[in-house]
Order: structure tokens, then C-alpha cells, then sequence
């Protein structure tokens, strides 16, 4: 059985995609892969969010049809206590196992490494909870905790990501970037 290192390091190395889905995917392809357990929201005649527990999809009108504009792994969601709910879809357990409340970027950095990956840091003239860090070759964004009382508010460590994911015009700043 892969794991979830596993699961997080192909979304990365594949554009953001979940079992075989990713940005262009429509509603129902997702319900097929994840089942029928999602939070939907609109917030407006032009926008569509579901959430498949720790996974965030945003669609947009496309040729009559609903097309993923968006797919993220909200990790931060796996440490979230709620009776009766589980923030990973049984697909993505019977395949890749049990889930972590936390996961460090350390754990990422080899397996990314591995693939071909490079993992650098977006400068940022803000001061920031998050820091941003990006995946050139298939347009992917960590962001990761960097301010200890944001992460002890949460239940998390310095270092742990708080969310991966893929935007269909994701673009970085040349200028900004520099190796992690």
C-alpha cells in the first residue's frame, strides 16, 4: 500500500491531481472518484466550491458545464476533531492508508526531490503566518507554517504544511523565488 507521503508528493508531481483527477475535471467525475460526502458552496451564480473533506475543489463555468478551476489538500483539516466526520475520503484511505493530523515539509522534501521536483521559496515583503513555496515544474503551491503561535493555536509545528495546491493559473514571480 503507497502511503500518504506517497499521495501528497504525486499531487505535487502531477499538476495537482487526485486519483487520476485534477484541474479540468467536472462535479460529477468527482463524486464518482470521492463519493457522494462533500460540503458544496456557490457564491455566486459564477462559482462552485466542494469540499471532499481535507480536499477543496473550486469549479467555474466552462461550455454549460462545471470545470475544476482548483484542487487543494487542506491539511490543516486531518487534525480537525468533529464527531462523525472523516476528513479523508474512503477512496483515498483504501488506497494510501491512514492519514496524519500533521505532515512536515521535511518528509516531502526527498520524495519531491526524487521525482525530478524542485521545491523553492517565494520571498515575501509581508510579514506572514504561512510561508509560500513552489513547485515550478508542475505549478504547485505549499504553503507552510512559519510562525510558532499561529502553529501552537493549531495544534501544528513550524515546518508542518498547512496546504498544497494547484490553481489552473497558478504563475511565481521569477524575481521572488530562491532555492528552499
Amino acid at each position: 500500500m503507497m502511503s500518504e507521503i506517497d499521495f501528497y508528493a504525486n499531487f505535487a508531481a502531477s499538476s495537482g491531481e487526485v486519483l487520476g483527477l485534477g484541474v479540468g475535471s467536472k462535479p460529477d467525475e468527482w463524486t464518482q472518484k470521492l463519493g457522494d460526502r462533500f460540503d458544496e458552496n456557490r457564491f455566486s451564480e459564477e462559482s462552485l466550491s466542494r469540499d471532499f473533506g481535507f480536499i477543496g475543489l473550486d469549479f467555474l463555468p466552462a461550455s454549460d458545464q462545471w470545470s475544476c478551476d482548483l484542487v487543494s489538500l487542506k491539511i490543516h483539516k486531518l487534525g480537525m476533531n468533529i464527531e462523525g466526520w472523516d476528513p479523508v475520503p474512503e477512496a483515498l484511505s483504501d488506497t494510501y492508508g491512514k492519514f496524519s493530523d500533521r505532515v512536515s515539509i521535511d518528509a516531502l522534501v526527498e520524495p519531491l526531490s526524487s521525482m525530478g521536483l524542485t521545491l523553492l521559496r517565494v520571498r515575501s515583503d509581508q510579514l506572514s503566518e504561512l510561508e509560500t513555496l513552489w513547485i515550478p515544474e508542475t505549478r504547485v503551491e505549499i504553503w507552510m507554517v512559519r510562525d510558532p503561535d499561529f502553529a501552537s493555536d493549531r495544534g501544528k509545528q513550524v515546518g508542518d504544511i498547512y496546504t498544497i495546491h494547484h490553481h489552473s493559473t497558478s504563475e511565481a514571480d521569477e524575481e521572488r523565488l530562491h532555492p528552499y
